[in-house]
């Protein structure tokens, strides 16, 4: 019984040490992030690049498309289209809004993706759900069509009454910057 205590107080405290490492490295990569979007502001890539780079491999979805980027756009490093890719891929798998964007052109264009139409919607309804009015856009004019998905007026009806609900429909360019 007592020997079973220990064990469980063991335990407990190295869940409790690894959760405090967890939050300390998921603040520090925001830390890094929000430090790197101040140097790229400044147009001091040589100096964000390496941060930015550190914040996306700490798994925050913001860095991580902020750095497919300036991987896409040789923004103080080599361009690399498959990297930035990766990293877009990364930051649409959290759920990233921009990066549910890339990932939705890559798919509709076939640029370093395979070319889907049915992909493409898939992301362009993600990045839609998130009231994205350049995806919402996308997600009518696919249901108006049947470009990857059913043709189908009622649902296109429903996301195009979205769009007048929005509180700023004037960010028409909002997807695909550096946020």
């Amino acid at each position: 019984q007592q020997r079973y205590q220990k064990l469980m107080i063991k335990i407990f405290t190295f869940i409790l040490i690894a959760l405090l490492n967890l939050n300390s490295c998921s603040q520090n990569g925001i830390d890094l992030n929000e430090k790197s979007k101040l140097l790229i502001q400044s147009l001091e890539f040589d100096k964000a690049v390496p941060l930015l780079k550190q914040a996306a491999e700490l798994g925050v979805a913001e860095a991580q498309y902020n750095f497919g980027v300036t991987l896409e756009n040789g923004y103080g490093i080599g361009k690399n289209i498959d990297s930035a890719f990766y990293w877009y891929l990364k930051s649409a798998n959290q759920g990233w809004n921009d990066g549910l964007y890339k990932m939705m052109m890559a798919h509709a264009n076939g640029i370093v993706a395979e070319q889907s139409n049915e992909k493409a919607f898939e992301y362009a309804l993600a990045c839609a759900s998130n009231n994205d009015i350049t995806c919402i856009f996308n997600v009518v004019g696919a249901y108006l069509d049947g470009l990857g998905t059913e043709k189908d007026l009622e649902k296109m009806l429903e996301w195009a009454i979205k769009i007048g609900k929005l509180e700023t429909p004037e960010n028409l360019t909002k997807s695909g910057k550096i946020t």
